[in-house]
């Protein structure tokens, strides 16, 4: 294990800006962009008072911390209790793509490591023994911009799943296949860009039926949305909406949920997040 961790800490090392570089605004996968030193975020829940919602105390829930070039992070995830449940470190090529992601344990023991190829149409996932456990391919179209197929195979070659992709102009569709060829998802994302965000989803049962339907929306600044899903013959399951704050830059600073209460018929705020953004 000490072994495991030291070659990676090299990688980590490795990927490490040479003087004189650019920090790294964008990074692929990441939730904030721009100069972040770290974020901190702290959640609460709601409770009734005096026929009132109240927001309940805060927790610490994670902090992630980067590096001065913005191509290394750090996550730490906390449970309610205050324990480390895990942690995350990422590294990214100059450009901004993903080059490996480690996961460890909250005694930062490895529990498993992906490679990105450079080119980024390709990952392979390592399990704590050093065996790959996993191994994703993305197929695109000419041109090299636009994914069309997401291919991804256990450690042995077997083929898990498949979901490809197409466009028309109005709609993105990504449908979602298991080995044996079965329609299982499918997401469909209506471009509109720059303004309102439209999308839904669908789940399919084992004899092709339809399971569920979620439709969800969106401003154009991404500050409130909100989707109700539905079972296969229309009768609803849940709705959902959220609202959000950003700062200057455009990062998240709070987020609330809302969720459905079937039984009156309300939307209830449900919990919060707040985060902390220090940049360099």
């Amino acid at each position: 294990m000490k072994k495991a961790l030291l070659l990676i800490a090299v990688a980590l090392c490795g990927a490490a800006p040479a003087a004189g570089q650019g920090y790294v605004m964008f990074r692929d996968g990441d939730a904030t962009h721009g100069r972040v030193r770290s974020v901190r975020i702290e959640q609460a829940g709601f409770f009734k008072a005096g026929g009132e919602w109240v927001e309940g105390p805060r927790r610490l829930a994670l902090v992630k911390v980067y590096s001065h070039g913005g191509r290394r992070s750090e996550t730490t995830g906390y449970d309610a209790d205050g324990a480390v449940r895990d942690i995350r470190v990422h590294t990214f090529y100059e450009d901004g793509k993903q080059a490996e992601a480690a996961h460890f344990d909250g005694g930062r023991n490895l529990l498993s490591r992906t490679v990105y190829s450079r080119d980024g149409n390709e990952s392979h996932t390592f399990g704590a023994d050093g065996r790959v456990r996993q191994r994703v391919v993305l197929v695109r179209a000419p041109g090299g911009q636009q994914i069309v197929e997401r291919r991804t195979y256990d450690g042995d070659g077997a083929l898990l799943g498949c979901d490809s992709n197409t466009r028309d102009g109005h709609t993105s569709v990504w449908s979602t296949y298991d080995a044996a060829g079965r329609l299982s998802e499918k997401r469909v994302h209506h471009l509109n860009y720059g303004g309102a965000h439209r999308s839904e989803y669908y789940t399919y049962n084992a004899d092709g039926s339809v399971a569920e339907v979620r439709r969800a929306e969106s401003d154009a600044g991404a500050e409130q949305s909100a989707s109700a899903t539905a079972d296969g013959r229309g009768e609803p399951k849940r709705k959902h909406s959220e609202r959000r704050e950003y700062d200057a830059q455009r990062n998240l600073i709070k987020h609330t949920d809302y969720r459905w209460n079937r039984a009156t018929g309300e939307m209830e705020p449900f919990g919060v997040s707040y985060h902390e953004i220090i940049y360099f």
